[in-house]
């Protein structure tokens, strides 16, 4: 089995705050800006960490004036609305 990459140990622990319920439904994770600087990770492993998480339905990505903002949809692996 392939080792995950860094983005995805990223997307995990965002997958973990959400099914934890430190990150509430319709809450704004943090800008890409924002999470690079709390933990010093690149903007390509935060980008793809986000675009994961879009693609599994966790989050939704906002386009609006030059930045992305990635809003918490439902939990993760339930399936459910919170």
């Amino acid at each position: 089995m392939p080792r995950p990459t860094l983005a995805q140990k990223v997307a995990d622990a965002i997958a973990r705050q959400i099914t934890d319920g430190a990150l509430q439904a319709g809450s704004k994770l943090p800008s890409l800006r924002e999470y690079m600087r709390l933990h010093g990770h690149s903007k390509n492993t935060v980008i793809t960490a986000y675009e994961h998480l879009a693609s599994q339905g966790l989050v939704e990505a906002r386009h609006g004036k030059g930045s992305v903002s990635y809003t918490h949809l439902r939990a993760h692996e339930t399936g459910r609305n919170l």
